[in-house]
């Protein structure tokens, strides 16, 4: 019998998916030498929604262990209030890789001659058109209680 994909399917999966984000050191290398290449002083993450919640879950863990200010924007305030200082690492999350907004602030970053970076759920989305740096921290998940991303988000942030 196939397993209906619901909410409880996601949550049972959830435990599996934290333990391999935790022991594949290789899925966080990408953004962390990104972030080493350059001589940042602060965080700047642009998320809304699911993947804004797990970057508020990460925020403060981020800030104790890097020892640099971590800022969460919502992307509709960047794209009308985009204040960047020239030593701030800035990158956008988008689960679903499709989110407008997210796609939008993206757009917005290279206007701005800013590398542009994004984390997603799924590298084939619009997102890959949009940036330069694409790269991949949660399975896909197609229930709309995105249960796996935030936590996944989270500590893939974390780690």
């Amino acid at each position: 019998m196939e397993q209906l994909e619901t909410m409880e399917y996601y949550i049972l999966q959830t435990q599996d998916i934290l333990n391999s984000v935790y022991k594949n050191k290789e899925q966080t290398d990408k953004l962390a030498q990104v972030y080493m290449d350059g001589n940042y002083r602060n965080i700047k993450i642009i998320a809304s929604g699911s993947s804004g919640n797990g970057s508020w879950c990460a925020k403060y863990v981020m800030e104790k262990y890097l020892g640099v200010d971590v800022t969460v924007i919502n992307p509709y305030t960047f794209a009308y209030y985009p204040v960047l200082c020239e030593d701030d690492f800035v990158f956008v999350v988008s689960q679903s890789g499709y989110s407008k907004n997210a796609l939008d602030a993206l757009d917005i970053l290279k206007k701005l001659d800013r590398k542009t970076i994004a984390l997603t759920g799924d590298l084939k989305s619009d997102i890959k058109d949009h940036a330069e740096v694409a790269i991949d921290y949660v399975d896909e998940e197609k229930e709309g209680y995105v249960t796996k991303g935030v936590t996944t988000l989270a500590l893939f942030l974390i780690k």
